[in-house]
This record gives structure tokens, C-alpha cells and sequence, in this order.
């Protein structure tokens, strides 16, 4: 499987992927630190100039894109411009996993305004918008806590799986029962919605 990841970051994502057993990982950044920093660490990584023609020259190519937490950091029009990119890159029977802010989840309001990079957070119907738009068949949504269960300290891990897991719970159901007081019925509300589509 040959897998993209636009937006590597520092690599946190590289990484899990090839603890995964992957091996056919390329990640691409405009962040000329991330992409030294990745590099440094081992990982084939790419950087980009902003009117880069890296799209363009690897049509078709991978069986898996990956856009995590990059999305937020670009307006529609912009976001639509790089979906349709991405769509260029992506064989016919690929897949594209996105994950953003879920702008169903109340607090996630604090999230978009603390970081001034943030341009847009979405929600299902929004970000299924968005990607009909771009030729993408928005195929599953899932909504994630955006917490971690697994850590090396056991205590901390029984802590996370159980106590943070029931508050998460009881958190849930609270922004439902006032989403209905406002006649807005929640089938879920987790801070973190992932997407996976293919092409049209």
C-alpha cells in the first residue's frame, strides 16, 4: 500500500504507521523545521513550496491519503482547492482519512479560536459538503474522544480507560440534553470527527 500523508507535522503520524508495519509512507509539509526534524528522525518526507507541481507529477499514485488535523488550518475555498489536489494523486480505488475539530462539540470553540491559524472547523454535514464538491464520496463518519486510552504508566491507563471514559460518557449526554432544550438532537457529539471517502 502506498500511503500519503499531507501535513506530516513532526512526524507523530510516520511514526505510528510504520510501528504498523508499513513501509511505502511518503509525508509532505510546507514547514521547512518539520520536514528537517522528520528527516533527522528517519522518515521519507518531502517538502513543498506553497506553488509546488507535486500533485501534478504523481497522478495516481496512492492507495491511501491521509489529512490529520490540517484541514482547520485552511478556508473552504482553499481546503476545496487541496482536496482537489489531493483527488489528482489518489487512485481509483483509494481512500482519503480525514480528521478535523468536530464543530458539533461545544468546547471545541475554545480549540478553534486559541490557535490564529485556524480557518474553519466542521461538522458532518459541512465537511460532507465540502468533499460532494470536490468529486469525493464522504462513505463513514466516526466521532472520536480525543484523548488516548493506551500509556506506559498502568495507573494512568486504568484511569484513562475507565474514570475519563465515564465522564466522557456523562459529558456526552449533557450536551445532548441541551442541544434538545434548543431543538438540536445529537447523535453524537465526540470532540474529534474523522472521514473517510473515496472518489466518485
Amino acid at each position: 500500500m502506498q500511503i500519503l500523508e499531507v501535513g506530516c507535522g513532526m512526524g507523530h503520524n510516520l511514526y505510528s504507521l510504520s510501528k504498523l508495519g508499513f513501509r511505502n509512507i511518503l509525508g509532505i509539509d510546507l514547514s521547512p523545521e518539520c520536514i528537517d526534524f522528520c528527516k533527522a528522525k528517519g522518515f521519507n518526507v518531502l517538502l513543498l513550496a506553497k506553488n509546488d507541481n507535486f500533485y501534478l507529477q504523481n497522478s495516481h499514485k496512492f492507495d491511501l491519503v491521509i489529512l490529520y488535523d490540517v484541514l482547520e488550518h485552511y478556508s473552504p475555498e482553499d481546503g476545496a482547492d487541496l482536496l482537489l489536489k489531493i483527488r489528482q494523486v489518489l487512485k481509483d480505488d483509494g481512500r482519503l482519512i480525514i480528521s478535523v475539530p468536530n464543530a458539533d462539540y461545544p468546547l471545541n470553540l475554545k480549540l478553534a479560536y486559541s490557535d490564529i491559524t485556524h480557518k474553519f472547523i466542521y461538522n458532518e454535514i459541512s465537511l460532507s459538503q465540502l468533499l460532494k464538491n470536490c468529486d469525493f464520496i464522504s462513505s463513514k463518519f466516526i466521532q472520536m474522544n480525543s484523548y488516548t486510552i493506551y500509556d506506559k504508566n498502568l495507573f494512568k491507563q486504568i484511569f484513562k480507560k475507565y474514570f475519563l471514559r465515564l465522564i466522557s460518557f456523562f459529558g456526552e449526554l449533557f450536551w445532548k440534553i441541551m442541544g434538545m432544550s434548543q431543538g438540536i438532537f445529537l447523535k453524537e457529539c465526540k470532540p474529534t470527527l474523522i472521514c473517510i471517502s473515496k472518489k466518485k
